[in-house]
Parts: structure tokens; C-alpha cells; sequence
């Protein structure tokens, strides 16, 4: 009994797979190429990260799209942490918001995108030259624990293990049969299940909870997968939707077939479902996305279909080019939803698509020509609802036809028209009369009965020019509008009989083309003309109540002299729509208010209705504009919202009952709900894509984390790149640098801001969102900004400058006291030492002169000695005095003074005692900066040196004067064969030597080799 009823179901779902299906639908596309930014136009795979950037996966390298701008990534040399390969197979972001890179030729990654690094993961299996080759299939595969798997289809499937940051079989879960080939594995949602799609042996699974691995020959776990589709022998792209339904995909005979089992109600969905019929070429299916509405879409190989829940079929999109809306490619190799619903189309041939399902607000219909047997090429001008919700369509220079409420075609089924003639109706308007509608052609009037389906014509020969308007007041009468003599008017009464006779030219309204009448909510007709502006006539009166037009005055003045639309908004508002303006006339006011221009609507107008809600909806030559009274804002669609043709016509649009609205174009009519038109309510937030300094890109995530942005003097040039991560609508975004600009500012479509030179200072730059309302959003973007004042700007700076230059003079000042005093000091040194020098050799002149005196009588020879010792000891005096009176003389405040000084003293010593002294001097000596009593210092332990040496005998002498590190050193060099030695050895010790030693600090060392001696006076240097 189950076989049978399997068979039962199995037929069914055939007969329904070779059903008629759907024709291709064709959806509003925008493309991405190599001319838009696209790295190549092969596409391999694309994803949608937290921030709301589109990752894209190309053969030429990684991209990250904004929605305005492209960033590119790719191998870098000698950078290990660059992208490895410039093929990018597949983009993933597993459960733990890892970003994953796999190449084309086996590389898989971690990818950083913040700092846009790559971290390699190694890569274990068993043939390492199938994983290379650019041919062999491989993809990453994530579980909803964060799990991630690797598979090379038909060879093997390993598995990531994060502390050896690699792939391996070693990691995997369970044992594959060796025999198995699995050519796709799939976690199942929600459950710890491992699916696998094995060649010619069906389906496997592994289950974590339980442990068991269940397939064909030993079905552990009782799967129904498994159990129903035994006899399967090829599955591949298995898949789980939300509703509980596995799918896959079957070959037969070359072809793929789709198959799909609901698991809850244990019941066949689709059996077998091939797409021969629809792809009547080659086909393969790659791949099933299910949206976040529960859509259910399939693509691959020519094939690009959304599966229709309620016919059980898939509904192929249009594939081949028709115009810049439409899509063309030969594969598509990956779908994916974004967060905005927008579904990202890669291809292998034509770059990247974009589209949003549920945003397909505009249905474009072109009508099935009679005269030509196919889609004609006439202007539907006039549209209105018959009684049974079908809807009767009047196409310029063809015929009437009739659409059923879902807008497909219907017989029209109407008696009476000429079977052999064109019957353009150019206009219709319902009667007061239940069941009747008026519909005007070019010579006359039909009467339309729509319980009996039958029209009764009238023919108005008397008309100077055809109909163009036609409509009927609150008494019954009719109001038509001319090609080019005005307006005449059917009266109800005198027509009754004989309608003809209830025909008259309205001679209040001058002989011109009248492009809309409108009957207003009073009664009142309003006559729009295309010279002569508006007429506003009383039918009971058949007199002008009010007359609009360009040289106007009391509030009825026009911008032009045309008008090509009517709204009767409420009781007190008419919206009226001339070539280029929106105006609205308060009736009750009596003034005139415009909501609109050529500045806001490009085009001429054309059309307008108003929807349930209060928008107004203007059609132009342009595209459809809606419109906000309350804040005058204009949102225009066009070919780019899916609108294939936007040039509209006069006075074509009409609002069904059920708040549909249709609008006629050049060679097809748009129907819409409006209410379904939900655009840039949300308030999107603005992101910061790039911030350059000197043209220079910071890291934005280390950037952002600051509370002010800190830059210094010479970083004055900035450029920040802005994006709302909005790819379907165009949201708006204002901006304002607080300290630098004066106002609000609107960004341009590039959404990128220059400042070429910040001042030093303080800045707040604030950015938000611009909704289709005009409304701003709640969460604006804030960003603190100081640009550093050079140092020689600032005030610190300025105040250091003056205690600096205090500074110098107080140091110069210092320097000269200091200066002065030393002077001082030393004047007052050598002051001392010449007072203590005198006032000794004076004493003992004293002495010696008293001694002298009294032995003068009674030892004259000793009187003659101490008469020789006051002669040598006044002459040292004199000699001393000397030396200190040429020392602080400003005329030797020199090192070179002080040699020459050195070699007449030794000239002198050499001619008084005969000797033979000699003397070197270092030029490096001369150039020497030494204070006076420095060099008084070491001229005096020099003249004491030199005199001790000849006082011992020492008749030969070669001294040398040089510079030694920080000392002045003087090398003596003497024959010492005739010299008393104890003498030259007390030498160094001598008291007035010892003195100056210790004044000095200076050293005196005595070497004897032999018959010569050396002795070495080292005086440190005191600048």
C-alpha cells in the first residue's frame, strides 16, 4: 500500500513537473562590471560582513564594495600576511564571524578586514596536486557551531581544527567508507547532523549526538531521506530549507532534475522537476538560496529560477539582454542575500547583478497588438475598471483590450464595435448612470453597457478637431476636450432624444488643444489647456469662475501658459500640474503655492493621482515622481527602479479600486501599489569607509576607537570617504566640520570630503542620513578632530620665547658679572700673591740689610754677602713684578703670547748661563683659551722648572710642549752627566715648586736613564 501510494504521488508531481510553466519574469538588475570598478567580470563568490560591506571573490583578486567605491586587495611581495593568491574561489563567514578566504588553487586563510591581513591555515590531504589544480572543484563548508569543513568533491573532506590552525582528516568527526566519494556534505540546520551526497550510492549521514553514521546498506538513525530516496544513486546540492523540506538535485539522461521531500509532512514536493522546456540548451543547477521570506531560489548553468509555492514550479528570470535592467550571463556561480534583501548575482561570465525581489514595486505590461500578432508598439492612453474587476485598456492607434485583475490578457467580448475597423478609444469616464461607460474615440462617442457587454455608438459630426477628454458632471452632462478648438458640451436634456442635438461649442474657452477636464468634489468643471492656462467653469451656469494663466493677477497667476494636469486633492486643495510646475491652489485661501519645478522634476509633466495615503503621484516625460505636500518632497523613479520605459503620457493614469494605479507610457503601461512603495523609511547610519591624511589611509578600527582624532601641525590636508552601506536606495547624507564650515553641507553622489588645509584647532565633524522624506536619521555620526598648532605658533611657545630671551640676557648678564668677579678674583689672586711675594722679599731685604749693617764694622765680607742676597732677592722681586704686570695686561690674553713669553725667558737663560735650551711647541698649544692666572700659573712652574734644571747643572735641555688629552704637559729632556743629582732629584720637592704644584694640581715627574734624564711637568687644563 505505501509503494502504491509512493507511485500515486510520484505521477502526480511528473504531471505537474510537464505541466505549461510560467514564462521567464524579468526583474529590475543593477550591474557591476570592469567599467564600474569590478576587478573581472568572473565572479566566483560574494558575502555581506556586520558592517555591511560586500565582499566580492573574483579570479583577479579580492574587493570590498561600499556601494560607491571599490577596495581592492591582492598578493603583495615579500608580504606574508598579503592575500596569497589573486583567485579568489569562495568568501565565507562561519558562525564565530571568522572570515574565510579559499583560492582557486587551495589556499584557505583567515582573513583580518580591519587590518586586512591573512592568516594562512595549512591545508593536510592526500593528494596536494589535485587540491592545487585550478580545475578541481573545492569549497568551505560552515556548521551552526562555528565548525568549518573543507571539501574537495569526489576525493575528501577535512575539517578545521583552531589550535593547529589547519585541515585535516585527523580532525574529522567520523570515518568515511573508503569506497564513499562525496560529492557534497552539508551540516543540517539546527541539528548536529552531517549530510552527505555520495556518487552512485545515495545519501549518509553522520549524527554528533548519537554517534551513528547511517546510510543505505545500514540505515542506524531510521532517516527518511535516506529510506525514501534508496534508490537514488546520484545526489548532489542537497539543501534544507526552513519549512522542514530537503532538496536536491538528480540527474537523468544528462539533465538535472529537482527533488524536494517535506520531512514534517512526510510528503513528495517535487518529484523529477526538469527545466527542459524553459532552458532548452545546456543547463546545470549549482546551487538553492532560500531568502529571509522564505524564498526559494535555484541557479547555475543558464538557469536562474524562483520557485512559486502556490503553482509548485519554478519561475525561470529572464535571461538575455533587453536593456540596462536585465541581466545576461551563461553561469551564475554563487547567490547571496544581503541584510537589505537585495540578492548579489556572481557570475562566471558578466561580472556582478544586484536585485531586490521584494522591491519590484513597478509591473511593466506591453499589450498584445491585434493589428501586429505580437507585442505592439501603441501608447496606452485611457484605463478603467468593468464590472467584474477586469480592466479595460485604450492603446493610441489600436485597439480596446482587457486585462483580468492581475493585469494578463482577456478577450475583450464586447459587441458592437466595427469588426473590421481600428477602434481607438482616447478616453473613458464612468457614468452616473449604473452600468454605463462613456468612451470616446476620435469621431464620436460609445456607450458602453456593461452588464450586456454590448457598446452603442454616437457620431458627433460637427466636432472641428477629434477628442482628446472626455467626462461627465454631476448633472449627467458631458464635457469634451478637443485636439484644437477647445471644449464642447453634451447636454443631458437636450440630447435625451436625439443626441446630437445635445452637442454645442463652449465658446467661454478659446479654440485650443485641451489637455485634461476634471470634475471637482463641488461640481465644478476645470479645463486644462495647453496656451491658455486653466479654466474653472459652473455647469449650471456654463459661465468661467476662475481663469489661471501667466499674466494673471489675485493669486491665478501661472508660471507658463500650459497645463497639462488637474487633482482635485480635497474640498480645498487643487493640485495643478503645468509643463515643468507643481502647484496647489487653496480654494479657500484663494492663494497659489508652488511645491515643485523644473529644479525639482525633470521632464514635462504629464499625469497625476493621489494614493490612500496623501502622496501625489506625478508622471513626466521622465520617470514617476512622488510627491510629499506636507514638506514638498519629490522621489523619482525611473528605468533604474524598474520602470522599463519613463516616458509617460498626457493625461494617461488612472487609480483602480483597490488602490492600484496604472500609467500609460510610450509603448506600455505601468501598474503599482503604492502602498507597497516602501522607500528610505529607516534612518541608515553613516559609516566612515576611508579616512586619509595627507593622502595618506589611516586604520579605520584603531581610528574610530579614539575619542579625538589627534593630528599634528603639518597634518592639515584631510579626506574622509562616507557611505550609508545602502545599495538599493540612494540615501542622502548632510554633513558639517564644526569650527571650519559654516553650515550644513550636502554630500555629492561620491559621497567623499576634501579638506585641503585644516587651521590649527578644535573641529567636530558631524555626518547623517537623509531619508526619502527629508528626515534625518536619529543616530548621527560624531567625530572629534584636533590638528596640533606648530610649536612656534602656541602660546607656551611664545612665553618660553620671552623667558628664553629673559633668559640670555640674564645669562649674558651673569656671565659678565662672572667674568668680572674672576677677573676680580684672580686680580685679587695675583694681587695677594704679588703682595705675599714682595712683602717677603722686602723682609728679608730688611733683614739682610740690618744684618749687613751692624757686620758692616766688624765683618765686612760677610756685609758684602748679605749686600749680594739683598741684590739677587730685590731682582727676583723686580723680575716677579714683572711677570705679574705682563700677565694681567689685556695686550697678552693669549696662549700664543704666553709661548713667546716662554721661549724669551729660555733666550735669556740660554745667553746669561750659556746653555743650550730648546723648546717645541705644539700649535695646538697656541690655540689654547686659558684664563690669566691659568697661564700666569704655568709660565711661573715652567720659569721654576727651567731654573732649577740649570741651576744643577743641567746646560743641555729640549723641552717639548704639547697637548695631552686635558693636560698641559711639558716634556724636559736633559743631560744630566754633569749635574748634581741630589740636587735635580730635590728639585720636584723645592717649596715655592710645590706650591705652584698644588695651586695647579699639576704633576712633576723625574726619570733617569743613564746620562740623560727626562722630566715631565703635567698641569690639567682649568678653561
Amino acid at each position: 500500500m505505501k509503494n502504491i501510494f509512493l507511485y500515486i504521488s510520484i505521477a502526480i508531481y511528473t504531471l505537474a513537473g510537464s505541466a505549461q510553466k510560467p514564462e521567464p519574469k524579468r526583474y529590475n538588475f543593477a550591474h557591476y562590471t570592469e567599467e564600474s570598478g569590478l576587478l573581472s567580470y568572473q565572479v566566483n563568490s560574494t558575502l555581506q560582513d556586520d558592517e555591511g560591506f560586500i565582499w566580492i571573490g573574483t579570479n583577479e583578486g579580492l574587493q570590498r564594495f561600499d556601494g560607491i567605491r571599490y577596495k581592492n586587495f591582492g598578493q603583495a611581495q615579500n608580504d606574508s600576511s598579503s592575500i596569497l593568491s589573486k583567485a579568489i574561489l569562495q568568501v565565507l563567514l562561519d558562525a564565530n564571524r571568522n572570515f574565510w578566504i579559499l583560492t582557486l588553487d587551495g589556499s584557505v586563510g583567515l582573513f583580518d578586514n580591519k587590518s586586512f591581513t591573512v592568516e594562512m591555515a595549512q591545508v593536510k590531504v592526500k593528494n596536494e596536486v589535485l587540491l592545487a589544480s585550478l580545475t578541481m572543484p573545492k569549497k568551505l563548508i560552515a556548521a551552526d557551531d562555528g565548525t568549518v569543513f573543507l571539501l574537495l568533491p569526489g576525493e575528501e573532506l577535512v575539517t578545521y581544527n583552531k589550535e593547529n590552525h589547519e585541515f585535516s582528516a585527523d580532525h574529522n568527526f567520523f570515518n568515511p567508507k573508503p569506497e564513499w566519494k562525496i560529492v557534497d556534505f552539508i551540516p543540517q540546520p539546527g541539528t548536529k547532523k552531517l549530510w552527505m551526497c555520495l556518487s552512485e550510492q545515495g545519501f549518509a549521514v553522520y549524527d554528533q549526538n548519537t554517534g551513528q553514521l547511517s546510510h543505505n546498506d545500514n540505515n542506524l538513525g531510521q532517516e527518511i531521506i535516506i529510506e525514501h530516496y534508496k534508490n537514488t544513486t546520484n545526489p548532489n546540492k542537497l539543501f534544507f530549507d526552513s519549512r522542514g523540506r530537503a532538496w536536491h538535485v538528480g540527474m537523468a539522461d544528462g539533465l538535472p532534475y529537482i527533488y524536494s521531500y517535506d520531512l514534517q509532512k512526510k510528503e513528495v514536493v517535487l518529484y523529477k522537476y526538469g527545466f527542459l522546456d524553459q532552458v532548452p540548451r545546456h543547463h546545470e543547477i549549482h546551487q538553492f538560496l532560500e531568502q529571509h521570506d522564505g524564498n526559494i531560489w535555484i541557479s547555475g548553468i543558464n538557469i536562474l529560477a524562483k520557485y512559486l509555492e502556490k503553482e509548485k514550479q519554478f519561475e525561470q528570470v529572464h535571461n538575455g539582454y533587453v536593456d540596462d535592467r536585465s541581466i545576461e550571463f551563461i553561469v551564475v556561480t554563487n547567490l547571496n542575500e544581503g541584510r537589505e534583501h537585495n540578492i548579489w548575482v556572481a557570475t562566471g561570465n558578466n561580472g556582478l547583478f544586484r536585485f531586490n525581489p521584494a522591491e519590484e514595486f513597478f509591473t511593466n505590461i506591453g499589450h498584445p497588438s491585434k493589428l501586429a500578432g505580437k507585442i505592439g508598439t501603441g501608447a496606452p492612453i485611457t484605463f478603467i475598471q468593468d464590472l467584474d474587476g477586469s480592466v479595460l485598456v485604450g492603446v493610441w492607434n489600436d485597439h480596446l483590450y482587457r486585462y483580468d485583475h492581475n493585469l494578463k490578457p482577456l478577450p475583450l467580448a464586447i459587441k458592437g464595435f466595427p469588426p473590421n475597423e481600428i477602434t481607438t478609444v482616447v478616453n473613458m469616464c464612468r457614468s452616473r448612470e449604473d452600468g454605463f461607460i462613456w468612451m470616446a474615440v476620435k469621431n464620436g462617442i460609445y456607450k458602453y453597457d456593461q452588464q450586456k457587454r454590448q457598446v452603442k455608438f454616437y457620431q458627433l459630426p460637427n466636432l472641428k478637431s477629434r477628442i482628446r477628454e472626455i467626462e461627465e458632471d454631476k448633472e449627467g452632462n458631458l464635457w469634451l476636450g478637443l485636439q484644437e478648438h477647445g471644449v464642447y458640451k453634451w447636454d443631458t436634456k437636450k440630447g435625451k432624444v436625439n443626441f446630437e442635438k445635445g452637442i454645442s461649442h463652449f465658446t467661454a474657452i478659446p479654440e485650443v488643444r485641451v489637455n485634461k477636464i476634471m470634475i471637482d468634489s463641488k461640481g465644478l468643471v476645470w479645463v486644462g489647456t495647453h496656451t491658455k492656462g486653466l479654466y474653472v467653469l459652473d455647469p449650471k451656469t456654463d459661465s468661467v469662475v476662475l481663469h489661471f494663466h501667466d499674466r494673471a493677477t489675485n493669486g491665478l497667476k501661472l508660471p507658463d501658459k500650459m497645463v497639462a494636469t488637474i487633482l482635485d486633492y480635497n474640498d480645498s486643495l487643487t493640485v495643478i500640474g503645468t509643463s515643468t510646475n507643481v502647484l496647489l491652489y487653496n480654494r479657500l485661501r484663494k492663494n497659489l503655492l508652488s511645491l515643485g519645478s523644473n529644479k525639482t522634476i525633470s521632464g514635462f509633466i504629464r499625469s497625476m493621482e493621489k494614493d490612500s495615503t496623501g502622496y501625489v503621484w506625478v508622471s513626466s516625460t521622465a520617470g514617476l515622481y512622488r510627491v510629499n505636500l506636507q514638506n514638498r518632497v519629490f522621489i523619482r523613479f525611473n528605468r533604474n527602479n524598474g520602470i522599463r520605459n519613463d516616458f509617460f503620457i498626457m493625461s494617461a493614469s488612472y487609480v483602480m479600486p483597490d488602490g492600484r494605479m496604472i500609467y500609460g507610457a510610450s509603448e506600455s503601461m505601468v501598474a503599482f501599489d503604492p502602498a507597497s512603495v516602501k522607500i528610505n523609511t529607516s534612518y541608515p547610519v553613516v559609516n566612515i569607509t576611508d579616512f586619509k591624511v595627507m593622502n595618506r589611509s589611516l586604520p579605520l578600527d584603531s581610528l574610530l576607537r579614539l575619542k579625538t582624532i589627534e593630528l599634528g601641525p603639518n597634518q592639515n590636508s584631510i579626506a574622509i570617504d562616507l557611505s550609508t552601506m545602502s545599495y538599493n536606495t540612494a540615501y542622502g547624507i548632510k554633513y558639517k566640520l564644526e569650527g571650519l564650515d559654516n553650515g550644513w553641507e550636502i554630500a555629492d553622489k561620491t559621497h567623499q570630503l576634501m579638506y585641503t588645509y585644516l587651521p590649527p584647532g578644535s573641529y567636530q565633524f558631524k555626518a547623517n542620513s537623509i531619508n526619502s522624506e527629508g528626515e534625518e536619521g536619529t543616530n548621527p555620526l560624531v567625530l572629534d578632530i584636533s590638528v596640533a598648532t606648530p610649536f612656534w605658533k602656541t602660546r607656551w611657545f611664545y612665553g618660553l620665547l620671552a623667558l628664553l630671551v629673559g633668559f640670555i640676557f640674564f645669562w649674558l648678564d651673569k656671565i659678565r658679572m662672572q667674568r668680572k668677579e674672576a677677573v676680580h678674583k684672580m686680580r685679587s689672586n695675583i694681587a695677594i700673591s704679588l703682595h705675599e711675594e714682595v712683602n717677603t722679599a722686602l723682609s728679608q731685604i730688611n733683614i739682610l740689610s740690618e744684618m749687613a749693617k751692624i757686620k758692616a764694622k766688624s765683618d765686612p765680607t760677610k756685609s758684602t754677602e748679605f749686600i749680594d742676597q739683598i741684590h739677587s732677592k730685590s731682582h727676583n722681586m723686580i723680575i716677579a713684578l714683572d711677570d705679574m704686570l705682563w700677565s694681567i695686561s689685556p695686550d697678552n690674553d693669549s696662549m700664543e703670547k704666553t709661548v713667546e713669553r716662554m721661549k724669551e725667558y729660555i733666550d735669556a737663560l740660554n745667553n746669561r748661563h750659556n746653555t743650550g735650551i730648546e723648546i717645541l711647541v705644539d700649535d695646538r698649544v697656541k690655540s689654547l683659551e686659558l684664563d690669566m692666572q691659568y697661564r700666569h700659573n704655568a709660565f711661573l712652574l715652567f720659569k721654576d722648572s727651567i731654573l732649577g734644571l740649570v741651576n744643577v747643572c743641567a746646560s743641555q735641555c729640549k723641552i717639548h710642549l704639547t697637548l695631552e688629552k686635558s693636560n698641559l704637559l711639558y716634556t724636559m729632556q736633559i743631560n744630566s752627566e754633569r749635574c748634581d743629582m741630589q740636587k735635580l732629584n730635590n728639585l720636584k720637592y723645592r717649596r715655592d715648586i710645590v706650591k705652584r704644584l698644588n695651586a695647579t694640581k699639576a704633576t712633576l715627574n723625574l726619570q733617569v736613564l743613564g746620562n740623560h734624564s727626562i722630566l715631565e711637568l703635567r698641569i690639567p687644563i682649568v678653561h
